[in-house]
């Protein structure tokens, strides 16, 4: 039986998830808001909050998987996370109203995509400490592997794998 310390990770997820799915339910974008200034980053950090809560969604059966397998430091890792990927989502949401992009809004979601995802993405690595070598080290390879993991490239550091 798990103790309280290695469940608290999937505590932290579970009611972020549910705070998630409530608020896409009462979502207050029913009521259409009217500003006299409106932000050109406002939708652009909308529909960034929306792709963190859909990734940190995604990552949900990987910690339950995890957890199941009794793998609880790696199920702690994934949901460090996953975690940061809602709380940052539920933020954006809450705070950014999402509106239609424009092609330069569009063009710096993509970038701001690309940029941060794999930064949250590499927490995993380094709370795991796959690589060796100093801090900057270790940052640099858990940041290639997270990119990499992102854009599908298929390119790795890991040693000692036998890929298909």
């Amino acid at each position: 039986m798990p103790e309280l310390y290695q469940l608290a990770p999937v505590i932290v997820v579970g009611v972020l998830l549910g705070a998630s799915i409530l608020y896409s339910v009462f979502s207050r974008r029913r009521t259409m808001k009217r500003y006299l200034y409106y932000s050109t980053f406002d939708p652009i950090l909308a529909n960034l909050g929306f792709l963190f809560q859909f990734l940190g969604f995604l990552l949900t059966p990987a910690v339950a998987y995890a957890y199941y397998l009794q793998e609880y430091n790696g199920g702690a890792a994934i949901s460090l996370s996953c975690a940061t990927f809602l709380f940052l989502g539920l933020l954006l949401t809450l705070f950014f109203e999402p509106k239609m992009l424009n092609l330069k809004q569009s063009c710096v979601l993509l970038v701001l995509y690309y940029v941060c995802v794999p930064l949250i993405g590499s927490l995993q690595f380094l709370q795991l400490g796959v690589f060796d070598g100093s801090f900057s080290e270790q940052f640099l390879s858990s940041l290639f592997e997270a990119a990499s993991a992102v854009s599908t490239t298929g390119f790795t550091l890991l040693k000692g794998y036998a890929l298909p």
